[in-house]
């Protein structure tokens, strides 16, 4: 096992290109997972054939949970104390609430239906999920709840530079007891989460074996493998169904997308892999997780080929993984014939798309319920492709406004108050 590194300070490091179009990438992802899951309310009709291919927007929100505690990590260089956990929550704060408080008022302004005060009060204070569900026109705030948890909860962790492969057992054994032995399902959520969480704090933490500059080719053949991987998961497939890990006694018996469920972690593999690469880092084996999540489709087909002996199976849904997955293996391939690297880092549309995804990822259902309201051009195939497109633009455009006019203007404002001067 490699070694945690201590409280020690950090060198100075460098900004990670690559990182920050990953977090553009996963933000993307579940834009227009939710236009397809959603497909009914974006263009007023039911998906058929190849459009039931669903994209892993709930692996994308897990990547988030993965590189959030990565970047906590990194930037607490020298761990915190009790008088300098003050200062990093004021941080967390400015960071993410004018733009989650600016879109709570846009879904109320959008809205349908009449919130009551304690719903209202639960979503802009972060309790949604704990005394109200969250605003649908604003659903994905639920990972917010477990965000603003994890953040807390990183204080003790930091003050006492408690091992994070230590909070990680931890956070499943509490998971597992809120599963098994007391059910109460959102415990169980939260336990489960910050196991995700911890991992990318292991990771900003631990030593690496070495160091090694990544090629666009393996950075774009992993993401096409992730595109494949929400359909393709065989690992989660057995678990989920044959082993039945995600039941609940007493509360649930299915999963859910808004949940964190034992299954989720057969994408561990994966989202390791992603940050090692994404960030140039080698851990100890690296090489089995490279194997372990090209394998898994390849699993997931030989089911699918024995399933089909004995009943009909729905082969559309994952006719677009499997050329995700092939297209991946193609990257890969190309990549480890390849002797050239100059070209290291991805796109830079991508990378400009990860420092605004924070924006993204709040607004873009707003903007698909909007412009499901739009009665023309709609209930076609052809509609759907450009209603989505518009979603695409209308939520980058958007998203935009928020990081970088509205957010810096706020936190100016914020800045000037006796508070927040100090920061």
């Amino acid at each position: 096992m490699t070694a945690y590194t201590t409280g020690q300070p950090h060198p100075k490091r460098h900004f990670e290109f690559n990182l920050e179009a990953l977090r553009g990438f996963a933000a993307l992802v579940v834009v227009i997972s939710h236009c397809l899951g959603f497909s009914k309310v974006l263009n007023g009709s039911e998906r058929s054939g190849l459009w039931t291919y669903d994209l892993p927007g709930h692996l994308a929100v897990l990547v988030f949970f993965i590189l959030s505690g990565y970047v906590i990590g990194l930037a607490t260089k020298v761990p915190l104390t009790w008088a300098t956990a003050v200062p990093y929550l004021k941080k967390r704060f400015i960071r993410l609430y004018p733009i989650y408080i600016t879109g709570i008022l846009l879904a109320l302004l959008i809205s349908d239906k009449t919130y009551s005060a304690t719903e209202i009060l639960s979503n802009a204070l972060f309790l949604q999920r704990v005394t109200a569900d969250p605003m649908y026109e604003i659903g994905v705030n639920w990972s917010l709840n477990y965000e603003v948890l994890f953040y807390i909860l990183f204080i003790p962790i930091s003050v006492y530079n408690i091992n994070p492969i230590h909070i990680f057992f931890s956070a499943l054994l509490f998971g597992l007891f809120f599963q098994l032995i007391l059910p109460i399902q959102l415990l169980a959520m939260y336990g489960f989460g910050f196991c995700f969480w911890t991992v990318g704090l292991w990771l900003a933490k631990t030593d690496v074996t070495s160091r090694a500059h990544t090629s666009r080719y393996t950075l774009a053949g992993l993401l096409c493998v992730m595109l494949s991987f929400g359909s393709l998961n065989f690992i989660k497939e057995v678990m989920e169904y044959t082993l039945h890990t995600d039941t609940m006694r007493g509360v649930q018996s299915h999963y859910s997308v808004l949940n964190i469920m034992p299954s989720d972690f057969s994408y561990f593999p994966l989202g390791i892999l992603l940050i090692t690469y994404f960030t140039n880092k080698r851990i100890k084996h690296n090489k089995l997780l490279m194997i372990t999540i090209l394998a898994t489709p390849l699993l997931y087909l030989l089911l699918q080929i024995y399933s089909s002996t004995k009943r009909p199976i729905d082969i559309d849904s994952r006719v677009v993984a499997y050329i995700f997955y092939l297209i991946g293996i193609i990257l890969l391939f190309i990549e480890s014939r390849s002797k050239s690297y100059k070209e290291k880092t991805l796109p830079a549309p991508m990378i400009k798309l990860g420092s605004i995804s924070y924006g993204i990822y709040l607004i873009h259902f707003i903007i698909i319920i909007l412009i499901g309201r739009i009665d023309f051009i709609n209930k076609t195939n052809t509609a759907f492709i450009l209603r989505t497109s518009v979603a695409i633009v209308s939520t980058i455009v958007a998203a935009y406004i928020l990081e970088r006019k509205l957010h810096p203007l706020v936190v100016k404002q914020l800045r000037k108050t006796p508070f927040f001067n100090t920061l």
